[in-house]
């Protein structure tokens, strides 16, 4: 009797990033997800019931990548230093890292639960710079300078070259 096909979750999760970033995260389907995978249907809604864990996955996925490299940049512990270490890795990230977790955000506007934990996630972020302080209003700006920037870049609505990527960014940690 030959053994039953396992379903394995990080295949699963590499094709439904595929396809997010080829559809901009607008249109992927559970369809389209198998089909990439190389699975049945019914194989991946075994491991994924709804396309809504899906994206939780891969929402988890990506939070804890980007986490994990920001935590390598983090030196003191200061709220100000964690705000500096979420600018030099967003700075660090390849351009289809970028390209990714923009489209991600994309597909995620569309499910309100899965938008939840990114709003969470941008808050806490936001929250490091202390608004009453000269120091941390530039922090603010910094912020939100680098993260306008790797939307408009991400989601293709602006064309970003690499050394204005890097000028924005570098100027953006002389903020902070």
């Amino acid at each position: 009797m030959p053994r039953p096909k396992s379903i394995d979750k990080a295949t699963i999760l590499a094709a439904a990033e595929e396809l997010i970033t080829e559809t901009r995260g607008l249109s992927f389907t559970m369809d389209m997800v198998a089909a990439k995978a190389g699975i049945s249907k019914g194989g991946l809604t075994y491991t994924y019931p709804s396309k809504d864990g899906l994206v939780q996955d891969l929402l988890k996925r990506e939070l804890s990548r980007f986490i994990a490299e920001r935590e390598s940049f983090t030196a003191g512990d200061q709220p100000v230093d964690r705000l500096r270490a979420h600018v030099r890795a967003s700075a660090e990230q390849k351009h289809i890292f970028q390209t990714r977790a923009a489209h991600l955000m994309a597909a995620l506007s569309h499910e309100a639960g899965n938008l939840e934990r990114v709003q969470s996630f941008y808050r806490e972020i936001f929250d490091l710079a202390e608004p009453s302080t000269p120091e941390g209003r530039r922090a603010r700006q910094a912020f939100l300078a680098i993260e306008g920037l790797f939307l408009l870049r991400g989601l293709g609505l602006m064309q970003v070259s690499d050394d204005e990527w890097d000028d924005v960014f570098a100027q953006a940690l002389e903020c902070i």
